[in-house]
């Protein structure tokens, strides 16, 4: 089996200066418990009581990880497991915070809604899972479940629910104090069939520990899958053509006064260049009265994510904003999106912060532009193929995160309008199998090209008919075992095979 390898990015706040550990063990996937007989010491930031450290673990085999975090010496969160049987391409979270002792005991608590619009069909409901033990820690059995507005109660009118009715999924959660960070995504679930997870990268903030409003609002989008034009900026070319000085995940928090909202817009946005700035202008004063060069500009995170904080008087709500890229050729781009709205749900909260989430944006002026390395397989005789080692070599160095080896793609439906792109026309294709390598297989006379092919597409659908549960099976442990690069590579050729005319595939 194909070796398992998870990060885990743990982080723990305290309410006082202490070491925090997490104690860990592996156990076998069905195990109810373990020792605990493994330490990871946390690194604690400076000037705060946050505590963050990373776990790599490797594993040939399905098995499960039991966790808690110990702080104060001798005290120990709630024990938990995650289950770990596949690979993933980027850390997962794992966050939690010191709670009282007491129920009864006096805390500062902390409302947060998430709000999110979603087309669902009968029998279906949203949960949220994420890197808190209120979202599940990743179990979906045991995630956050959200309330539609078509099912609305009299407990969720008195809750203030759906009076912002743009967002038909809401739901509120109470904790007794904010972790340091937080990571999450919603999940479709079904009785019926696999729960659906939502594409797109993973939601993750931090939250600075002076926040003074007890009351957090999360407008979200549902994440749909990157467009391949971002599939490409973010997988091959993200080192070499957008390289900026990230500032980290969005850090949420900070004073405002009391008749403003501090709003954090959150986007996603892989086409902009070097020579240009992302900005928000709006409706509103504070941001610009749409003027690109009265905007709020927004700074670059990780996994090409721009954030910014502003904030804003809560009688300016609801109010229209956009996002526009500044700078270069052009000088201000407006993306192609429609006016999007800001809201809130109860104008009558005194203390407020506002995630806003917009997802992807796209602006059709600005096209994708990229150089890349290409090897042409046919030009390389048998003493030549170390020489693709080491151009992957200096590929890597360079910035590359990979090389296109001409000639060993799919078969294409490419007209020729698309000819100078180095796909290839033969490769994979069965029509081109050698049937002297498969056994009984042979061709009756006359070998004409149409006769040949006939009888090869005869050969290979009784091939199927007569092996179809053993080939089902080879598929699909082939895409469970290369579902890192599959997924990515699919919306790829039907980014490529949606430019060819309909009647090229019949």
């Amino acid at each position: 089996m194909k070796t398992i390898a998870v990060t885990f990015r743990f982080s723990f706040r305290t309410l006082n200066p202490t070491a925090v550990y997490v104690v860990w063990d592996l156990a076998e996937p069905d195990a109810g418990n373990c020792n605990f007989s493994k330490n990871l010491a946390l690194l604690n930031t400076p000037n705060t009581n946050d505590f963050f450290n990373d776990l790599s673990l490797q594993t040939n085999r399905p098995q499960r990880l039991f966790f808690k975090f110990r702080y104060y010496d001798n005290c120990f969160s709630q024990p938990a497991s995650y289950l770990l049987t596949k690979s993933l391409p980027d850390p997962l979270v794992i966050s939690d915070f010191e709670r009282p002792n007491n129920e009864g005991e006096e805390q500062n608590k902390f409302t947060i809604r998430f709000k999110i619009s979603y087309l669902t069909y009968f029998g279906q409901i949203l949960y949220i899972v994420g890197s808190l033990p209120e979202l599940g820690f990743w179990d979906i059995k045991y995630g956050l479940r959200l309330f539609h507005s078509g099912t609305l109660s009299q407990n969720s009118k008195n809750d203030g629910l759906f009076t912002d009715t743009r967002f038909n999924w809401q739901v509120d959660k109470t904790f007794s104090n904010l972790p340091a960070t937080v990571s999450y995504r919603y999940v479709v679930v079904n009785e019926s069939a696999k729960p659906f997870i939502e594409p797109g990268s993973v939601r993750y903030l931090q939250f600075s520990n002076e926040i003074t409003c007890n009351f957090l609002e999360f407008n979200d989008v549902w994440r749909w899958n990157e467009p391949a034009q971002s599939l490409f900026s973010k997988r091959l070319f993200d080192e070499t053509l957008f390289v900026r000085r990230s500032i980290g995940y969005p850090m949420i928090g900070g004073k405002t006064q009391d008749d403003n909202v501090l709003c954090e817009f959150c986007a996603h946005c892989g086409v902009v260049g070097r020579a240009r700035r992302l900005f928000v202008l709006g409706s509103i004063p504070e941001l610009g009265l749409y003027s690109p060069n009265k905007g709020v500009e927004l700074k670059p995170s990780a996994e090409l994510q721009w954030s910014a904080s502003v904030a804003i008087p809560r009688s300016q709500f609801p109010f229209e904003f956009k996002f526009v890229a500044v700078g270069g050729a052009d000088s201000v781009v407006w993306e192609t999106h429609e006016n999007r709205v800001a809201t809130l749900s109860d104008a009558q909260k005194n203390s407020r912060l506002v995630t806003i989430d917009s997802w992807h944006i796209s602006f059709a002026n600005l096209s994708f532009h990229g150089s890349g390395v290409s090897l042409d397989m046919s030009s390389l005789l048998d003493s030549d193929l170390g020489v693709i080692s080491k151009v992957a070599d200096w590929a890597q160095k360079v910035g590359f995160a990979a090389i296109h080896l001409a000639g060993l793609l799919d078969t294409s439906a490419m007209t020729s309008e698309f000819s100078s792109l180095p796909l290839s026309g033969f490769a994979i294709n069965p029509l081109f199998a050698d049937l002297t390598e498969f056994p009984g297989a042979h061709i009756n006379p006359p070998n004409t090209r149409e006769n040949i092919i006939v009888q090869k597409i005869q050969y290979m659908r009784e091939l199927w008919n007569n092996n179809r549960s053993k080939y089902v099976e080879h598929v699909n442990e082939f895409r469970e075992t290369n579902s890192f690069w599959l997924s990515d590579y699919e919306r790829l050729c039907y980014e490529r095979n949606s430019k060819v005319e309909s009647n090229a595939f019949d």
